[in-house]
């Protein structure tokens, strides 16, 4: 069954069992009312049946939109998405930065990453060093555009409005860093370059929790819609962790000699 079935019959499911729920709180309570009218204390509630059955009804609409929301969130946590948002911009950068603290396996994808990550000085830039120096069984898998393919140009003239050298540069410059990071650990990080046009988002996977964002054509990273992703078994984290490994044997590995004199 695909996913969209069975959101259909989630929601079908969930509304039943929420009137269901509505019904069981109301029912008691038109029967209790009943049974006050030959009680004194109906004479005290009586000149307030209005109110009483006004404030009846606000709570039990209440508690249906709270059982929608509480439902609705545990179909989002089944899928896996925690956040989503309209920028990547908006996402928590610190909860991206200490799921790589604590992970100790982490796939990276995107056109170069460097505003976000790859880039000397940068808070994941000290987390990585330091990490690597003192641990011998990080294992870090990177795949960024090839700065000499078309698509990055393309890519870079679709974001400028004009043919400019922008990405292609941010590309040499991040391909002499991870050079360089390279060979701090040769045998804990690994570093491949894959045609621009294959890559429809950046990816960073962090153990079980991932941060996605699904490129736009015309804007930026930071300007495009963004997940956060929690559970290895979830929808979401699976097709993103398919696509990702699918890239990965399309990559060919970055080689000391092309880091570019012109950075």
């Amino acid at each position: 069954m695909d996913e969209i079935t069975k959101n259909k019959e989630f929601s079908r499911e969930s509304l039943s069992a929420l009137l269901i729920d509505a019904l069981k709180i109301f029912l008691p309570f038109v029967l209790g009312v009943a049974t006050l009218f030959d009680s004194p204390f109906s004479k005290i509630l009586q000149p307030h049946w209005h109110t009483v059955a006004l404030g009846s009804a606000l709570l039990i609409s209440l508690y249906v939109l709270f059982q929608r929301e509480v439902k609705g969130a545990s179909l989002g946590a089944n899928l896996g998405i925690k956040r989503a948002t309209a920028r990547r911009e908006e996402i928590d950068s610190i909860r991206m930065l200490d799921a790589v603290k604590r992970a100790q396996t982490i796939d990276m994808l995107g056109f170069n990453l460097r505003r976000q990550l790859f880039r000397p000085e940068s808070k994941f830039d000290e987390i990585i060093t330091s990490r690597l120096k003192k641990e011998k069984d990080l294992k870090i898998r990177i795949l960024i555009a090839d700065p000499e393919c078309q698509g990055i140009a393309r890519k870079s003239e679709f974001e400028d409005g004009t043919s400019t050298e922008r990405m292609r540069a941010d590309g040499y410059a991040v391909q002499t860093y991870l050079v360089k990071l390279n060979k701090a650990a040769p045998d804990a990080v690994e570093v491949k370059l894959l045609d621009a046009d294959m890559i429809r988002c950046s990816l960073i996977i962090a153990g079980d929790l991932m941060f996605a964002t699904w490129y736009l054509s015309f804007s930026g990273g930071s300007n495009s819609p963004a997940f956060e992703i929690m559970g290895g078994k979830t929808a979401f984290y699976k097709t993103f962790k398919l696509e990702y490994e699918k890239l990965w044997q399309r990559g060919r590995l970055l080689e000391d000699g092309e880091t570019d004199a012109r950075v």
